[in-house]
């Protein structure tokens, strides 16, 4: 077997992935899969190509289905293998017991029961440990049900790979990948019921500048709009937000285009791309399962109203992601055109790096005194940009955008950004 045919091997926990593409070839969507690829924003080819050396999503491989049946054929036959291997590194309590990723529920239920009749101090570990066979095998099982209706393509074989190494960088925590893994779980049986061939993507929390830089107007939801609020203090939905990565260069960008929360029910209607229907009726049991569900989008001359450029086009193609609280990964469940994580991804990041260069000057029009996460100075329990009574000017903010703008020249906008 070759390189270009052995898609995925491995042993232990890791996965060795070969058929990588680099990251230019994966951006720039196939016209006809990208359904807005008809209003695209046209974005300078010299910002994209920057853009891209700023190296998004490194760790995250890009696979080049140049002869995509043929690599779906072969991914198809390297999944018993995978499957094997997960049992194998992950699974092995359960496979001693006689399960595996075809086992039913009922089958899983009574090996459980019985296990934890003979052994009861593993009882509880048992069932956690089943609780994650049961996704896996849903999650196999979907995929396999995408190749064999021939829509598989390296978008899954990304999604796939993400959640394989979320859940090893998670283990033995089982508590926290059964949280993770619960609502994914959900959308997989959503989706493989509805027909809609699309796989959550899981990526680690320090990937959130990526998805900011990109499309960094946001609404929450489950919380309540802070729109007409002078001067709010920072939600807790926002700290969680910004504190998912910790740095205060991610927190402040957050703020530049968040400075007030924005809501899904009450300020997303109207927006230049509706929610759209599937995932308008999964987001109701969403919201159960997760502590923040966030639209992210790229509707710059929306942003919060200190620093409004009305005229300024909007992109395309939001994204729905979310997160749980103490869990260091953020879930994509939906993008709107169905395209997943990389297509434009360059464009969208060059559009709001041009937005902030044409912009900047009037972040002066932020009072020093307005209150900030991860501020300047801390006052009344709260914390603020400077501090004091200024009022215009002297706020920080425009060199900081000077220095994250120098960072993007120079290749290194994302290291800044995430310390």
């Amino acid at each position: 077997m070759n390189e270009r045919e052995n898609l995925i091997t491995g042993n232990g926990g890791d996965l060795t992935v070969f058929g990588t593409a680099d990251l230019a070839v994966v951006t720039r969507p196939a016209q006809e899969q990208l359904r807005y690829a008809r209003r695209p924003k046209k974005v300078p080819p010299e910002l994209i190509e920057q853009a891209l050396r700023n190296n998004p999503l490194e760790s995250i491989p890009r696979w080049d289905f140049s002869a995509e049946v043929a690599s779906s054929s072969v991914f198809r036959q390297q999944l018993p293998e995978l499957m094997a291997q997960l049992l194998r590194t992950q699974f092995l309590m359960l496979a001693d017991m006689g399960l595996t990723f075809s086992s039913t529920d009922a089958e899983i239920e009574a090996a459980v029961a019985k296990k934890t009749r003979e052994k009861p101090d593993v009882g509880p570990y048992v069932k956690s440990m089943a609780g994650l066979l049961m996704f896996f095998r849903d999650l196999f099982a979907f995929v396999e049900f995408i190749i064999d209706k021939g829509f598989f393509s390296e978008k899954h074989l990304t999604s796939v790979y993400t959640i394989v190494s979320a859940f090893t960088s998670l283990m033995p925590n089982t508590a926290d990948a059964l949280r993770l893994f619960k609502p994914i779980g959900a959308q997989i049986k959503f989706n493989h019921d509805r027909y809609i061939f699309e796989i959550p993507t899981v990526l680690p929390a320090s990937n959130l500048p990526e998805i900011l830089l990109a499309m960094p107007v946001c609404f929450f939801g489950g919380t309540e709009s802070t729109l007409g609020n002078d001067d709010p203090r920072p939600s807790t939905k926002m700290k969680l937000l910004c504190d998912a990565v910790g740095s205060k260069s991610f927190a402040w960008l957050y703020q530049m285009y968040n400075r007030r929360d924005r809501n899904i029910e009450q300020n997303f209607k109207g927006m230049p791309d509706p929610i759209p229907s599937d995932y308008v009726e999964f987001r109701k049991q969403l919201s159960t399962m997760v502590d923040l569900e966030v639209i992210a989008t790229p509707y710059h001359g929306i942003a919060s109203e200190e620093w409004k450029d009305p005229n300024w086009l909007a992109g395309i193609d939001p994204i729905a992601f979310a997160l749980h609280r103490d869990i260091p990964f953020v879930t994509i469940f939906k993008r709107w055109s169905g395209s997943g994580i990389f297509p434009l991804l360059g464009d969208l990041m060059g559009d709001t790096i041009s937005h902030i260069r044409t912009n900047m000057r009037l972040l002066e029009k932020f009072s020093a005194s307005t209150y900030w996460h991860r501020g300047n100075n801390l006052y009344d329990n709260g914390q603020m940009l400077l501090g004091g009574s200024s009022r215009g000017g002297n706020n920080g903010l425009v060199e900081f955008a000077e220095k994250m703008l120098r960072a993007f020249e120079q290749g290194t906008v994302f290291e800044f950004l995430r310390t």
